[in-house]
């Protein structure tokens, strides 16, 4: 019976394989057999692996994704590449290596599996500034809070460069970073810098001057200088010098107009935005004009309008052409106000004290020898001419008291009349005579008188009227009654005046009634004549007759002697 027998071992490889036997009828002889173990196959799949430039490599890992590993073998591969912690950004190959001789391992996946990155850096870029005109300071930069940094010793400023925007005037410039390193991604936060303005302080030179001067020799008289501080070398501030009166610029269309003395502002203005400019005003003092007051009229009649004796620019002598009503005026009060405490508007007559004075003392000043206050008188206006007297002509006939009176036309004004008779004072114009009447105004505002002279009559119409009832009466006989009324008639006709005929003379009834009496008359003086002369005849007896005549005589209020020289 024969026996194999295979050499002892597992791992691959090959192992002799022998015969023998136990029967010793045979000679056996063997050729020798192998008993080959192969290799077992099996696939590795690399797995990818990356990491950031400058941090450790990552661990090399890959899975048998073909066939299988005998339980106790262990790890049967490793795994290997030549990329490092400091190798530049790219990709690396992994190389696979068997570690049991037992396994055939393939390995898949290994060109450029390993991938370094680059490395993220944030910077911060450091704000700067400056003043304009002087040297730029250094840029500088620092890694953001929690930020990776650089590796291998090397610094921000070996890789990274900083550049301020174009720019040395006022202003804000932005800073960027740049880097050439391609192992790194630097992300940046720009920084700004900033120039700023130049302090400087400007002073405008002060200028004095008198009130004769140009505008344009004026504006040559004006400086400045830099007070504080300094100008850059090239720089021109653009300084121009100007006056201000008022609030206003002056300028040449303007000047005469506004040019006043006293103190006035010099100001200025620029033209460089590199500088922050600290102004000091400057001052122009210009000599105060001297005036006078002149052509004051004092003497004035009331006209019930307001009296404005003062006019700036017909009483002041010597203001500039920028003088205005505002710059002198004049306040008015009446002549006993002593204290100037109540200043009035002049209207009504009396008088008044003006005084003049300068609103704008900072501009004017009186001359030595001027005057600046006046008495003002105003005169009470003459209304004689209009002045008309109430209730009489110049031949009055009374018909009852008359009461004189005057007015002025078109005034309302009292008028105080005073009337005479003659020379003797009297309250109203009650009889006959002759009349003075003298008005007098009596008004505050106003004066004027008037006279007339004037006669006062009877009211011949009512003399008539009685006249003539009464030769109505007549009857022709030679009766106590009819003596007494042809004796009353002759009173009447007798006691007519030459202005009462004027009146009534040229009227029919005068005329009829005047006739009428003279008949009358007449025929009475006959009759008495003739019966006196019969009484005087046959006294003794015809004492019936003559105590008739006689009777009549009497009755009538006349003598025979009268009777008869008339």
């Amino acid at each position: 019976m024969v026996n194999l027998t295979k050499a002892e071992g597992t791992d691959a490889g090959e192992y002799a394989i022998t015969g023998s036997y136990d029967n010793g009828n045979y000679d056996i002889t063997f050729t020798d057999g192998t008993y080959t173990v192969t290799q077992r196959a099996i696939t590795v799949t690399v797995d990818s692996k990356t990491s950031v430039y400058g941090n450790e490599i990552a661990t090399l890992t890959g899975k048998v994704t073909s066939g299988s590993v005998l339980a106790g073998d262990g790890t049967i591969y490793a795994l290997s590449t030549d990329a490092t912690s400091t190798s530049n950004v790219g990709n690396y190959d992994i190389t696979g290596t068997c570690k049991n001789d037992n396994y055939q391992v393939t390995f898949v996946n290994t060109a450029d599996a390993y991938a370094i990155t680059q490395r993220p850096v944030a910077v911060v870029i450091d704000d700067k500034t400056s003043v304009y005109g002087e040297n730029l300071v250094s840029l500088t930069m620092r890694y953001a809070e929690g930020s990776l940094q650089l590796v291998g010793g090397q610094t921000l400023t070996q890789v990274v460069t900083l550049t301020k925007a174009q720019g040395t005037d006022a202003g804000t410039y932005a800073i960027a970073g740049s880097y050439t390193d391609g192992n790194y991604d630097i992300t940046f936060t720009n920084g700004t810098y900033t120039i700023t303005k130049r302090d400087i302080t400007v002073t405008v030179t002060d200028v004095e001057t008198d009130n004769t001067v140009t505008f344009e020799a004026l504006t040559q008289k004006f400086r400045w200088t830099v007070s504080q501080g300094n100008i850059v070398d090239g720089d021109d501030l653009n300084v121009e010098v100007y006056l201000v009166i008022g609030g206003t610029e002056i300028t040449a269309d303007n000047f005469r107009a506004t040019f006043c003395g006293g103190t006035h502002t010099l100001t200025a203005r620029f033209d460089n935005d590199n500088y922050n400019i600290s102004l000091q005003n400057g001052t122009l003092s210009v000599t105060l004009p001297r005036v006078t007051v002149v052509d004051v009229q004092t003497q004035y009649v009331y006209s019930g309008s307001a009296i404005v004796p003062f006019h700036w620019e017909t009483n002041i002598s010597g203001y500039l052409e920028s003088a205005t009503e505002y710059s002198f005026k004049a306040t008015y009060y009446a002549a006993d106000d002593v204290n100037r405490e109540n200043p009035l508007q002049i209207v009504n007559a009396g008088d008044y004290v003006m005084v003049v004075s300068i609103v704008h003392t900072s501009a004017y000043q009186f001359a030595d020898e001027a005057q600046t206050e006046f008495d003002i008188h105003v005169a009470k206006k003459d209304i004689s001419d209009s002045i008309s007297f109430v209730g009489i002509e110049d031949v009055l006939i009374i018909t009852n008291e008359v009461f004189v009176s005057a007015t002025a036309d078109g005034y309302d004004v009292a008028i105080d009349v005073t009337l005479k008779r003659g020379e003797t004072e009297v309250e109203s114009v009650g009889v006959a005579g002759d009349y003075t009447a003298t008005a007098v105004v009596n008004d505050v505002n106003y004066t004027g008188s008037k006279q007339r002279s004037f006669t006062a009559i009877a009211d011949a119409y009512a003399k008539l009227n009685d006249f003539v009832q009464k030769v109505d009466k007549l009857d022709g006989t030679f009766t106590q009654a009819q003596a007494q009324l042809i004796v009353e008639l002759r009173g009447i006709a007798q006691g007519f005046t030459q202005d009462e005929l004027l009146q009534i003379e040229n009227t029919p009834t005068f005329k009829t009634a005047y006739e009428e009496y003279k008949q009358a008359w007449t025929q009475f003086v006959q009759q008495a004549t003739e019966k006196v002369e019969l009484a005087e005849k046959t006294y003794d007896g015809l004492l019936t007759v003559v105590a008739t005549v006689t009777a009549m005589l009497l009755a009538a209020g006349v003598v025979i002697k009268k009777w008869l020289s008339c």
